[in-house]
Formats: structure tokens, C-alpha cells, sequence
């Protein structure tokens, strides 16, 4: 009963993930913010590989929140499919309480199509810390998890206001997989 009811926590907290605002493939707007790192590692074994950027992105939202996209890993997701986990901290720098799930939008994109939120195992990712509420002045680290289409092209992992009407992006980073 007790991996039911965690099962199913899990489910819906990565269901909220993909309940963030959603920006086009098309969208290439940009801010001062934005930056792009590309390094590649070697293909995703039983272990995750982690690629740790050159530079580090961050980017205020809203004038209240800062993000950090720290690193990425692969992984392989509850059904055995080709994962990436994000791993972001987040500041708020609002009066009030705040979760990162409903503050930001945070996407993947790979061949210019968003990903999918992955469903991942606990022992793989824990998705509590994306919906815990955060003090003023309080930071937290957190994962999200994105399915990958494959290993071979580079992912795209873009922060911005969680309703985006102009397409702003505050902070941007690429990461690069390939099967060797």
C-alpha cells in the first residue's frame, strides 16, 4: 500500500511538471541572461553519467526568483526509456512562500520538440523538493526529469516566467549526449 500511495505521489508530482507553461519550438526570444554550454559525455550506462557545464547559467524570473540550471545526468525512466535529470536551485527572492513548480516554467527540448516529463523511479529522483514551498530569502535544490527521443542529440533546457506571453527566457543551457 505504501509503494502505491509513493507511486502515486511521484506521478503526480511529475505531472505537475509538465503543467508548466509550455513555450514553442520556435521561440528563440532571448535576455542577457541566456547563455549556452555544450559538452558531451559517453553513453548512459546502469550507472547515470553526469556532465558537469563549463559555465554555470542562472537567471533572475519575474523579477523574484532566481534559477540556477546546475547539471544534467542521464537516465533511464520507469519504463527502461532514455531519461535526462536536471538539477536546478531556486531562490526566492519574493515576500511571500513559493514552490518551484508555480513559480517557473522549466522545458526541455530536443530536435526543436519539447520533452515529455519522465516518470522516475525514488531510488532515481526524488521529485518532493520541486513542490516544497520556499521561505523568503530560501534556497533549494531539485530535479526534474525530461524523457529524451534519443541519446545522440543535444538538449536544450530553458527557464522562464511560469505565463510567458512574450517568450522570455532567463536562463538557458545545452547539454550534449551521444552513444559513442
Amino acid at each position: 500500500m505504501k509503494k502505491t500511495i509513493l507511486l502515486f505521489s511521484i506521478i503526480l508530482t511529475l505531472s505537475l511538471c509538465s503543467c508548466v507553461n509550455s513555450q514553442t519550438a520556435n521561440t528563440q526570444s532571448t535576455t542577457s541572461n541566456q547563455q549556452t554550454t555544450t559538452d558531451s559525455i559517453s553513453e548512459p550506462t546502469s550507472v547515470p553519467a553526469t556532465e558537469q557545464p563549463k559555465q554555470k547559467n542562472k537567471g533572475t524570473v519575474s523579477g523574484k526568483y532566481d534559477v540556477e540550471i546546475v547539471t544534467a545526468k542521464t537516465a533511464t525512466d520507469f519504463q527502461g526509456n532514455p531519461a535526462i535529470i536536471v538539477t536546478y536551485n531556486f531562490t526566492n527572492n519574493s515576500n511571500a512562500n513559493a514552490s518551484f513548480l508555480t513559480s517557473v516554467s522549466a522545458n526541455a527540448f530536443q530536435n526543436s520538440v519539447q520533452c515529455n516529463v519522465a516518470t522516475m523511479m525514488p531510488d532515481v529522483m526524488d521529485a518532493q523538493p520541486s513542490l516544497a514551498e520556499v521561505q523568503p530569502g530560501g534556497t533549494i535544490t531539485l530535479e526534474c526529469a525530461y524523457s529524451l527521443q534519443d541519446t545522440a542529440n543535444p538538449i536544450t533546457v530553458q527557464v522562464g516566467p511560469l505565463i510567458n506571453v512574450t517568450g522570455e527566457i532567463n536562463a538557458q543551457m545545452t547539454f550534449n549526449f551521444k552513444n559513442n
